[in-house]
């Protein structure tokens, strides 16, 4: 079994058919209901399917319309009238050849995404831009008239992440790559019933889930693991303990130069690298900061780099708890988009 290189064309599962479709697009807004009205074929177990253009390619050198059964699995939907069965076509991994092309392309994607890390994290990066050119939020998709409304927006409303569901970011993260037929989604949720199955077998469904209920986000520490719930308390914390005086480095600076700065700190101390001197691979970073002094002032060159717009710890309130220097009341408005 081979699979065809780059470039493919977005052409139909059906070497007859001359259809192409717009691979910039989600499938399921273009290729996938072209099957299923037009050939009433389905692809089942999508989310095994890897890469949509070398799995069609493949299945386009074999599958005309007069040798559907051949390689398809029949199916006969009846119709809720009453009426004559109509014959459905059906792509699944339930055969031996279909299996192991969803398995090759999930290795080779997975080998690619590897390689070109460094490619996906610019590409990345630029599709976040031209979001916020476009005045579009990174998490509800809304579109406003510019800007500083959207800024604003997205500080009120805590729009400081990306859509989980936004399907457009699933091949930047790695994780999704982690196990063949599972994204983060499916294996976030596997973390999840492990965790509460382990704690109900000491106790109680209502003592699990006694304290969860509008429980306060913790903000954790630039330099240790303490956290607090209060923005102020962390700070404190930081000033008193590791001299760090958080609003003495952010005076001054823009809303994104601050969530720069925090994830500059954040993405070097874990790597026990100072953020300040660059002295690298410290054997005690908390000692190395607290006595070295140099934690006034940090130059804004260090940090202005727009690979720190990612945050470096997962669901940092921090980013959340910034403010902006303009302090300006801005009315949200959205834009009619529809």
């Amino acid at each position: 079994m081979t699979i065809p290189a780059f470039p493919l064309n977005g052409s139909c599962l059906l070497g007859d058919c001359n259809y192409q479709w717009d691979t910039s697009k989600k499938t399921e807004d273009t290729i996938l209901p072209h099957l299923l009205s037009e050939h009433r074929i389905v692809i089942a177990s999508m989310n095994t399917v890897y890469n949509m253009q070398h799995y069609l390619q493949y299945w386009r050198n074999k599958v005309h319309s007069s040798n559907l059964t051949e390689h398809l699995h029949g199916i006969n939907i009846h119709k809720k009238d009453g009426g004559a069965p109509e014959l459905y076509y059906m792509l699944n991994d339930t055969s031996e050849e279909d299996k192991a092309l969803r398995f090759r392309i999930y290795r080779e994607t997975l080998d690619k995404v590897l390689k070109q890390q460094q490619v996906y994290t610019a590409e990345f990066i630029e599709n976040l831009r031209s979001k916020m050119a476009r005045a579009e939020c990174l998490y509800c998709d809304k579109t406003f008239r510019d800007y500083k409304t959207l800024r604003e927006h997205m500080r009120k409303k805590l729009h400081k992440k990306l859509n989980p569901s936004n399907t457009e970011f699933d091949k930047y993260y790695i994780i999704n790559y982690r196990e063949f037929g599972k994204g983060w989604k499916t294996l976030s949720e596997d973390k999840d019933d492990n965790d509460v199955s382990d704690s109900r077998s000491g106790s109680p469904t209502e003592e699990v889930w006694s304290d969860w209920e509008g429980a306060a986000p913790e903000i954790k520490c630039l330099v240790c693991s303490v956290v607090y719930t209060k923005f102020t308390s962390i700070k404190q914390h930081m000033k008193s303990q590791h001299c760090i005086d958080l609003d003495s480095l952010c005076k001054d600076l823009s809303y994104y130069k601050q969530v720069k700065l925090v994830n500059y700190m954040r993405y070097l101390i874990s790597d026990s690298d100072c953020p300040f001197c660059g002295e690298r691979k410290l054997p005690d970073i908390s000692e190395h900061i607290l006595t070295h002094g140099h934690t006034t002032t940090l130059s804004h060159e260090l940090y202005n780099d727009d690979r720190y717009l990612i945050p470096a710890l997962d669901n940092d309130f921090m980013l959340c708890c910034l403010k902006d220097v303009e302090g300006e009341e801005v009315v949200v408005i959205p834009e009619d988009v529809t």
